[in-house]
Formats: C-alpha cells, structure tokens, sequence
C-alpha cells in the first residue's frame, strides 16, 4: 500500500514523509493538484492519499472531489491538511476527505490516523472481494463453472444489442449429450457429475474466446456466436463433436464413451426487444436440437427458417 502526499510546502511535506517511512510505509510526493490526479489513476497501489488545500493547478478539495468521482472498485483513504477551523473541517468533509490533521502534527496521532485508514481499507477490500464472490456464485453453474441459464439469457441479450447496433449476425449452437440418463443409470450421479463438468471443460475449449456459453438446463448447453454466419456455426458444431466425443471420459478407471447431438440456428438481430429475440433464437435452437435427436442422436441440425 502507497500513501500519496500531495503539498507544495517543502517542509511539511518531508516531515510527513520521514514520520510515515518510519513506519515502513511506501511514500510517493507530489506538489501539484493535476499531477496528483494522475498519479492517483495510473497507480493502483496509491490507496491513501494526504493533501494540502492550497495546491497549485488544482485546489486539493477540488482534486479530493475528482478522487471521489473516479469510477474505480478501490477506495482511497483522504486526508486533508487543515488549519483546525470548524468552517474548513465542513468543506472539506463535504468535498469527500475522509480524516484530517492539522500542522504541526503530534507523530502518535498522525500515525494512529494512518492505520486506521488502513484498516478501513482493509475491511473494504474485503467487502470487494465477497460481493465479486457472490456475483460469481450468482452467475456460475456450480457444477462445471460455466453461465448459469439466468446469466446466460441475460448476457445474450447484451450481446445481442451490440449485434443490433453493429449490424452483425448471432448464430446459436445448443449441446446436449445423447441419452445421459442412462449414463447415469449405469455409472451413477457421482461419475455422470464429473463427466458434465469434463464435458463443459472440453466445450468451453473447443468454443472461441469471446463465445457465450452457458449451461442451459441439466446435460444442455448453449453456445452464443457473435458475428457468426449460420454456415460458420455450422463448422464449429462439427469442430465441437469431434472434441467433445472422439476421446472416451476417463473417470475413476472407467472409459465412457457418448455421443452429442447439436442444434444450430441464427437470427438477424433488428430493433426490437432483445429479450424476445432471444426466445426467438433459443427455440429456433431447440427445434434444431430435436431434429438432430429424432434423427439418431450423434448429429447436427440446422433450423435456417427466418
């Protein structure tokens, strides 16, 4: 962690800096508002920052309100030098400051100040990095660690209003491992378990980085193709069902062998409301899927009706 001091007065500024190094801190210095500013957004280690009001090029309240609209997941701890005025103390509250202190300093109390900015600071790192725990476990099929079937529609349907805006075409490949119950039946969950999340392993593989995929209900899966003709689909579908089925399933000393059938349609997104365009396309998609199945599992459909 950095602590960023922001003071053109030489003196104050160094005394700062020699109490802070002390305490092993990692100091950078600064004499002015706009040079602050840029520090502040190019390094990310600068997480505390201690500023005088009276910078030149850019006041330090203002430079504290331009901290506080940066669209950034850090906080930064601001520490405003004051003179102890109770009218100071109110602006610079309202500009964003988090502390203050005032010159000249008692070292004891500046650095309890400090720490318990730093603490602060942990605690909100920590509150960060729950709810990025949280949104994922929202997101995320548990089981193979692909887009659950809610996230998936929902970022399907972003996609889908940047093909609008674009002019793009989005094609679709729906997955889905041939008689998986009796997989199941005849090798029990724990196995059929692990031979979904090696299958999701293999697709999110096979699929090309900026593709959509998703687990759509128990052994379907669903592949979004941005910017990709149905006749491109097509070839990666066939791509798919080599990797996914050519190698057996190697679980617990066992080799399994199954089969995919695919499904594969597209849509020319327009205007409308994304959502329904998305029901459009996925029931395209399931009508191809059904096709391949009645016709002997292990194939791939195309349903092109507009």
């Amino acid at each position: 962690m950095k602590i960023l001091i922001a003071d053109d007065e030489k003196v104050s500024q160094l005394a700062l800096k020699r109490s802070l190094e002390k305490e092993k801190y990692t100091i950078e210095l600064c004499r002015n508002g706009k040079k602050a500013l840029e520090m502040i957004k190019d390094d990310k280690d600068i997480r505390i920052v201690i500023l005088d009001p009276d910078l030149p090029d850019m006041e330090g309240l203002t430079l504290c309100r331009e901290i506080r609209k940066m669209n950034s997941f850090r906080y930064i701890y601001i520490i405003v030098i004051l003179s102890g005025s109770r009218e100071e103390l109110v602006a610079a509250m309202d500009a964003g400051a988090d502390d203050y202190i005032a010159l000249p300093f008692e070292n004891d109390f500046f650095i309890f100040r400090i720490k318990t900015g730093e603490r602060l600071l942990e605690i909100e790192d920590r509150l960060h990095k729950s709810q990025k725990e949280l949104m994922r476990l929202v997101r995320e099929d548990s089981m193979t660690t692909l887009l659950n079937r809610r996230a998936f529609i929902d970022e399907a349907v972003r996609q889908l209003d940047r093909a609008s805006r674009e002019n793009q075409p989005m094609s679709a490949i729906m997955v889905d491992i041939d008689d998986f119950k009796a997989i199941n039946e005849l090798y029990g969950n724990y196995i059929g378990d692990r031979i979904l999340a090696e299958f999701a392993n293999r697709l999110r593989f096979g699929c090309r980085p900026y593709d959509i995929i998703g687990r759509y209900s128990g052994e379907e899966f669903f592949v979004l193709l941005p910017n990709a003709k149905v006749n491109n689909a097509v070839k990666i579908a066939k791509r798919l069902r080599s990797i996914l089925s050519k190698k057996y399933y190697d679980i617990q000393g066992r080799s399994i062998k199954i089969t995919i059938s695919f499904g594969v349609s597209f849509i020319i997104p327009d205007v409308g409301l994304k959502d329904r365009q998305i029901d459009f396309l996925i029931k395209k998609t399931e009508v191809a899927l059904k096709k391949a199945k009645s016709d002997g599992y292990d194939k791939i459909a195309l349903n092109a009706e507009g």
